[in-house]
C-alpha cells in the first residue's frame, strides 16, 4: 500500500474549529464487502489515500441504517464534519425494523455497485455480522506493513453506538499492531434489557420508611414519555421489538455492552411486553382468589391443604471478569457523550420548599451509584457502562499490573491485600481512560437532532458547527480536548 506524506494531528484537531466550507472535500472510495451467504455491504473510505498508513484511522458506524428502497445521499454530507479531515472508514450496516416515518436520515449514497439484497431477515444479529465483516476487511486491507502499528478509533451515535461499543470492547487486542484503541459514542444504548418489563429498573424504589417509589418507563413500547415525546430515546425504546425480533437478542453482549461485565438480573421473557415474573400485587390478588375458591364448605376426611404456588424469583446479578484473564484484550480509551436529560415538570400545586425538594430529588435520581435509580435515558446508560468499565480496570487490570510490577512483593502477607486495594483505589487511570461527557440540553425540534441542524441557545447549529453529530458547542469542546490528549 502506498505511503504518503503525513500531516500533523494538531492540524486535524484545528479543523474542528473551522467551517467545512474552508476545507477541501474528502476523497471517497467505495468498496463492496461480501458477507458470506447473506449478501454484501458497502464500506466507504474517506481520505484514506491522503494520509500515511500509520496514522490513526477512524471507523464511523452510522447512527441509523439506510431506509430500504430509498434514494441514497451524497456521503460527504453524511459524514460528521469534524471527521472529514481524518482518514475514515464508514461501515454501512443493514438493520431492518426501524420505522422511517420519523424523518430519520438516510445513511448510504447512490452507487452503481450498491449492496446486493440479502435472502435472510435483516434484524439482529445481521447488523452485528455486517459490522464484523466490514471491520475484518478494514483490518486486513488498511493495516500498515510490519512492524508499524496503527490505532483505530470507533465513532458512532444512537442505534450505531450499540454496535460500536460491542466492536470496540472485543477488538482492542494489545498484542495486535492494528487494533481498536479508542471509542467515541454519543447518546448510545448499552443495556437494551432495561426496556423489558421485568427489569429491576421498573420496580418501585424502597424508601427508608419502607414505602414504594414511582415506576418509570412502565408503559408499553407503543407509547411515548409525556415529557419527551420527540426524543430518539423514546423512538428506539418503542421500536425495540421490530429491531431485535426476539427478546433473547437483547441479552447479547454485542447489543447490550453492559452484559460483558455482569449477568442479566432477569429471565428471558416470552415476548417484549408480558412480564414473566408477576408483581407483588398480582401475586397477592391471585393468592386471594385461589384461597377463596379453594375454601371448602365442609372439611372431608382425607382432604389436604392446597399446595402453595411456587414463586419464581428472578436471577441475581453477578459480576463477570471482562476482559478475560487469559485474553490480550485491554479496555480502550472511551468517551461516552450524552445529552442532558430534560427536567421533569413539577406537579401543579407544589410550591416553595416542596418544589425545591422535588427538583432536587429529580436531579439526584439521575446519578449512578451502583444501584438502579429508576431513571432510564441516554445519561444513565452512559454512566452505567462507564462505571462497569472503570470497575474492571480497577479490580482486574491495575491489580494485575501491580502484581507483575513487583509491588506486591514488598507487601507482607497480613496487610498486603488492604494495601494493594488502597493503591488501586487511589489510581485515577480508570477515570482517565473511561470518560463521560454531558454536552448540554438539546432543544432541537423533532427527531432530526441525530444529524442536525440542532439548536443551542436559540440559534441554529449548521453542519459546519457540528450539528451533524448532534453535538452542541460544549460537546465539541469536550471531544476536541479528548482527541488532543490521545493523538
Amino acid at each position: 500500500m502506498p505511503r504518503w506524506a503525513s500531516s500533523r494531528s494538531r492540524v486535524w484537531l484545528a479543523a474542528l474549529r473551522y467551517p467545512s466550507s474552508q476545507r477541501c472535500y474528502s476523497t471517497i472510495q467505495k468498496i463492496n464487502v461480501t458477507c458470506a451467504s447473506s449478501g454484501s455491504i458497502s464500506v466507504h473510505l474517506h481520505n484514506v489515500d491522503q494520509h500515511d498508513a500509520s496514522h490513526p484511522l477512524m471507523i464511523w458506524i452510522p447512527p441509523f441504517p439506510q431506509e430500504p428502497g430509498s434514494s441514497h445521499n451524497e456521503p460527504a454530507s453524511l459524514l460528521p464534519s469534524w471527521l472529514r479531515p481524518f482518514p475514515t472508514a464508514v461501515i454501512n450496516y443493514r438493520w431492518a425494523g426501524l420505522n422511517h416515518h420519523h424523518h430519520l436520515p438516510n445513511q448510504n449514497e447512490s452507487s452503481s455497485d450498491s449492496p446486493s439484497p440479502s435472502p435472510s431477515p435483516l434484524h439482529w444479529p445481521t447488523p452485528l455480522h455486517d459490522v464484523l465483516f466490514g471491520y475484518t476487511w478494514i483490518q486486513k486491507n488498511l493495516a500498515p506493513p510490519y512492524p508499524t502499528h496503527r490505532d483505530i478509533y470507533i465513532v458512532s451515535s444512537y442505534l450505531g453506538a450499540s454496535l460500536a461499543a460491542g466492536l470496540a470492547l472485543t477488538e482492542s487486542h494489545s498484542s495486535s499492531k492494528t487494533a481498536v484503541r479508542g471509542l467515541i459514542n454519543f447518546n448510545g444504548i448499552y443495556n437494551w434489557t432495561t426496556f423489558l418489563p421485568d427489569h429491576p429498573i421498573h420496580k418501585p424504589a424502597k424508601t427508608k420508611k419502607g414505602g414504594g417509589g414511582s415506576t418509570l418507563l412502565s408503559q408499553p413500547f407503543t407509547s411515548t414519555e409525556p415529557d419527551q415525546e420527540s426524543s430518539l430515546f423514546s423512538l428506539l425504546r418503542q421500536q425495540t421489538p421490530a429491531l431485535f425480533n426476539s427478546p433473547e437478542h437483547l441479552f447479547d453482549p454485542f447489543a447490550s455492552a453492559c452484559l460483558f461485565f455482569h449477568s442479566a438480573d432477569l429471565f428471558v421473557p416470552a415476548d417484549f411486553h408480558t412480564p414473566r415474573v408477576k408483581s407483588d400485587m398480582s401475586r397477592a390478588i391471585d393468592a386471594l382468589a385461589n384461597s377463596s375458591l379453594s375454601t371448602p364448605t365442609r372439611k372431608m376426611e382425607g382432604d389436604y391443604p392446597p399446595v402453595p404456588p411456587i414463586i419464581e424469583k428472578p436471577p441475581r446479578k453477578g459480576y463477570l471478569t471482562f476482559p478475560p484473564r487469559n485474553s490480550s484484550l485491554v479496555l480502550p480509551s472511551t468517551l461516552l457523550l450524552h445529552e442532558t436529560t430534560p427536567p421533569k415538570p413539577v406537579p401543579n400545586g407544589v410550591k416553595g420548599k416542596a418544589k425545591g425538594k422535588a427538583k432536587g430529588r429529580a436531579k439526584a435520581s439521575v446519578r449512578f451509584g451502583g444501584k438502579y435509580t429508576g431513571e432510564n435515558n441516554f445519561q444513565t446508560q452512559a454512566n452505567e457502562l462507564a462505571a462497569l468499565m472503570r470497575r474492571s480496570i480497577n479490580m482486574f487490570e491495575l491489580k494485575q499490573r501491580i502484581k507483575w510490577d513487583g509491588a506486591g512483593d514488598e507487601l507482607d502477607e497480613e496487610d498486603g491485600g488492604a494495601a494493594l486495594a488502597e493503591s488501586v483505589a487511589e489510581s485515577d487511570e480508570a477515570a482517565e481512560r473511561v470518560q463521560v461527557g454531558d454536552v448540554g440540553l438539546l432543544s432541537s425540534e423533532g427527531l432530526d437532532a441525530a444529524f442536525g441542524p440542532c439548536r443551542e441557545d436559540g440559534k441554529d447549529i449548521g453542519l459546519e458547527d457540528g450539528g451533524d453529530f448532534g453535538l452542541t458547542r460544549k460537546g465539541q469542546d469536550i471531544l476536541e480536548e479528548w482527541l488532543a490528549d490521545r493523538m
